[in-house]
């Protein structure tokens, strides 16, 4: 499985292991009713619903609307190429929800039940190698400033190449950094706005602008760790 591909499985699994701990938690707790949360159930539907959200933004990540891919579930006689129309909210955007001409609709079919063998978009194969060397870069100097932002690169369903991360915890990143007045701080906030940038390079197969992102992260590197060793 591809690295995309891994992320989303995992996280629809814990989505699903999520609901059967909450299922089991309501039956025995003598203080849950119908109309009534225990403190501990208020909790577990809190992570919960992180985790879906969490789950729904991975999957889009790997197959976004439009993607192509092929069902070959159950139901034999809809094998063949569908599009993807989005997540099937009755699972908890653990599934996917796929179209295919004439109105017909695959309500919820599983990860396990599509294949996507994405053709890659013009210049997505060069600019892979690349994103990924600006990305360690930039974990690099995340890294030097105590900050750990998952950065993730990859080819999803619709063939281009991607940069995922979690926003809430790179939105939460940035509000620390821009209120931190240090140096070592400067630093940091000027990796994380690379992100973006990044990111928006990627998608755009934009191999030839990249290195010159990676190059200034180097010496943005080289500064941040200047600055490491003087503080030490």
């Amino acid at each position: 499985m591809t690295s995309l591909q891994t992320l989303a499985a995992i996280t629809a699994a814990a989505v699903n292991l999520s609901h059967a701990d909450r299922e089991r938690h309501q039956k025995e707790c003598a203080m849950c009713r119908p109309d009534q949360e225990c403190p501990r159930a208020a909790a577990m539907s809190a992570d919960h619903a992180a985790r879906v959200q969490r789950c729904r933004s991975n999957v889009l990540t790997y197959l976004p609307k439009g993607s192509l891919v092929a069902y070959s579930g159950r139901l034999t006689r809809m094998h063949g190429e569908w599009w993807v129309r989005s997540t099937c909210g009755c699972c908890d955007h653990t599934a996917l929800r796929l179209i295919r001409g004439r109105g017909l609709i695959l309500p919820h079919v599983r990860l396990s039940e599509i294949t996507s063998a994405p053709i890659l978009q013009p210049r997505a194969g060069e600019t892979l190698p690349a994103a990924r060397a600006a990305a360690r870069e930039i974990s690099a100097i995340l890294a030097l400033g105590g900050v750990t932002l998952p950065l993730l690169v990859d080819i999803n369903g619709l063939g281009a190449c991607t940069l995922a991360y979690p926003r809430a915890t790179y939105d939460h990143e940035i509000a620390v950094a821009e209120a931190a007045d240090t140096e070592a701080g400067s630093y940091v906030l000027a990796a994380l706005r690379a992100v973006p940038i990044l990111a928006s390079a990627a998608a755009n197969g934009n191999a030839a602008g990249i290195p010159g992102i990676t190059q200034r992260l180097i010496k943005l590197r080289e500064a941040a760790a200047s600055t490491h060793r003087t503080h030490r």
